[in-house]
């Protein structure tokens, strides 16, 4: 599992032509597949502005998106569908994101999960780690954070399903 975390410092630490915008790497890979390099994305925030910036950004790039604006509504849609990767809000009313993961990771739900937030504690950071969540990054959106950490997700689970294809 490659656990970015994205934030305008790693940002411009790229820019200035650093090579390894990630922070830490931990974990090993899950178990999934992707075809022909479209992902099934769920997204969940209770942004109207940052779910109108996450469908135009997939959507464009042929992705396939659902949108939900808390967590309880993306666990319903995850008990009856399979997603490749869940880009969720850390702080949603109702159910937020960080009990979504632990639902995640409770039921062994194989998933990318990109976590996004106003808040870069560590201690919010290391949480989601903990659960299971593969990329977290610091709000406002851009579009290099999305193509640095969807990239580098989906180059992840290419990978995953190659290696799983010559097991086979």
């Amino acid at each position: 599992m490659v656990f970015c975390i994205i934030n305008s410092n790693t940002l411009t630490s790229f820019r200035r032509g650093v090579q390894n915008p990630i922070i830490r790497v931990w974990g090993k890979p899950s178990e999934l597949s992707i075809s022909g390099g479209i992902l099934k994305v769920l997204v969940a925030d209770d942004d109207e502005v940052t779910i109108k910036i996450l469908t135009y950004w997939f959507t464009s790039r042929s992705h396939q998106l659902t949108a939900v604006t808390n967590g309880q509504q993306a666990w319903d849609l995850l008990q009856n569908e399979n997603f490749d990767l869940l880009v969720t809000d850390y702080i949603m009313p109702g159910m937020d994101g960080l009990e979504l993961c632990r639902r995640i990771k409770a039921s062994h739900i194989h998933i990318q999960i990109v976590m996004i937030s106003v808040s870069d504690f560590s201690s919010d950071i290391q949480e989601a780690k903990r659960l299971g969540v593969d990329a977290y990054f610091v709000k406002p959106i851009t579009t290099e954070c999305l193509n640095c950490t969807v990239g580098k997700v989906t180059e992840f689970m290419t990978r995953t399903e190659q290696i799983r294809d010559i097991a086979a």
